[in-house]
């Protein structure tokens, strides 16, 4: 059984970006929605003057964790590389729910919660690394971890995060169970259903109907720029609908 609890991860290297209103939310949908016994936060250093971690600070417990370095041999050279392994790592030991910080939930995930091991369909060849359920232990993590270096040696942008997991399943398809894409990939990234003003709408029941919702920090940042304090009130989008409460 999954251990009604949340992980996030946060790493504090000199390429990280700085924690902001979007992680808080997340934070936030996370405690009010799933109900967690308790949301853990894997932490190497903690943001300092920044009212968006200050504020969700009581919400979580801390523990504190070193990025890795590397992984069986292979130099982890990037913060991304750092969380894949080690969220791996985390959910191996203790189990839980693992989401990334720019993913917001809509709907617990107990449906789920019985299975070994579940993840999501991110698109026809990839599957997410957020959202993971696991149970401790969990074999497939074994598998996964136990693969990732010659998936990193062999080369090309994530693969062994997205890509080698969907090859794991296809050879071992009871140690995992997949959902598909729209509970928790609603949308097509190429257009700008989140935040276009005067859609939400025709675009509302789409994403309501999902579990989580990915909204992408690096590929919406144009967009999320100008999501602070003040948005959800002032703005009629999918976007501020959904999280408005969370203002």
């Amino acid at each position: 059984m999954v251990p009604n609890e949340i992980h996030f991860i946060w790493l504090t290297e000199p390429t990280s970006r700085p924690f902001n209103y979007i992680n808080s939310i997340a934070i936030k949908a996370a405690a009010d929605v799933q109900k967690p016994d308790r949301i853990y936060m894997h932490c190497n250093k903690e943001p300092t003057n920044n009212p968006y971690w200050n504020e969700i600070r009581s919400m979580f417990s801390m523990r504190w964790v070193e990025a890795p370095d590397s992984h069986d041999g292979v130099p982890l050279e990037y913060i991304q590389y750092k969380a894949d392994v080690l969220r791996l790592q985390i959910l191996r030991d203790h189990g839980g729910i693992y989401l990334d910080t720019d993913s917001l939930m809509l709907k617990p995930l107990t449906p789920f919660m019985d299975k070994p091991f579940t993840l999501a369909e991110e698109s026809p060849d990839s599957y997410a690394m957020a959202p993971i359920i696991a149970e401790p232990g969990a074999r497939f993590i074994d598998i996964w971890l136990q693969r990732m270096a010659n998936t990193m040696r062999a080369g090309g942008w994530a693969k062994h995060a997205v890509q080698l997991p969907r090859e794991i399943h296809k050879m071992h398809p009871a140690l995992c169970d997949v959902r598909p894409r729209e509970e928790f990939f609603p949308f097509d990234l190429r257009r700008n259903y989140l935040f276009d003003d005067g859609r939400a709408d025709e675009w509302i029941e789409q994403a309501s109907n999902a579990y989580v919702l990915h909204v992408y920090e690096t590929y919406w940042k144009d967009y999320l720029a100008d999501v602070r304090p003040g948005y959800m009130r002032q703005r009629d989008t999918v976007f501020s609908r959904l999280f408005r409460k969370y203002e």
